[in-house]
């Protein structure tokens, strides 16, 4: 990979390049608005590449909702472990395209790190302006943030195809929603 901005040392220029797009993204902007066709399209394309086709899509209405579903225990943990299989197989080719484990963990990070920052500052003026104060909400959504970012990241290093389920997942956080995930059957879709 290409390296072209000094300020970022051995960071590879795509990594820098997508925490870039990172700040623009309009994290949470949809949150609580009606779904729309293309966002119903993007979470039913996210489940059916994860192998749950058939579990529901739930619009979440707000951020205490949000909370809720957030603190939940019940997590499906077959959604879990594939999630968690599909990250160690981009964590491992990306590892052996880049070659050295310090510069694509420092790429990540910056990625990872550049998105939970802007999610961060656009969480906290979203729930500003409701007059709610929830720091383990905003640290939850800031995270599942920065953790699609990370994933997006990975899936630029190994140019997975955009039908993997982790760009699914990145495309409705770009679309201004946040997936929280399948509980029982049911994806809640903030």
């Amino acid at each position: 990979m290409e390296r072209e901005n000094p300020e970022y040392g051995d960071i590879p220029a795509p990594f820098v390049h997508l925490a870039a797009f990172c700040r623009r993204v309009p994290w949470f902007s949809a949150t609580g608005k009606g779904l729309n066709d293309e966002e119903r399209a993007a979470a039913q394309a996210l489940l059916d590449g994860m192998g749950f086709p058939d579990a529901a899509i739930v619009p979440v209405p707000d951020w205490q909702e949000a909370a809720e579903i957030a603190a939940n225990p019940d997590w499906n943990t077959d959604w879990w472990e594939a999630e968690e299989q599909r990250r160690i197989a981009l964590a491992g080719e990306a590892a052996r395209l880049i070659g050295d484990e310090e510069i694509l963990l420092a790429g990540l990070n910056l990625v990872s790190g550049v998105a939970g920052e802007a999610a961060y500052g656009r969480i906290e003026g979203l729930l500003d302006a409701e007059g709610t104060n929830d720091p383990a909400l905003l640290r939850a959504a800031a995270g599942a943030a920065a953790q699609a970012a990370y994933h997006a990241a990975l899936m630029m290093v190994c140019e997975t195809e955009e039908d993997h389920p982790f760009y699914r997942r990145f495309r409705l956080f770009e679309l201004g929603r946040w997936p929280l995930g399948v509980v029982g059957r049911s994806l809640s879709l903030f």
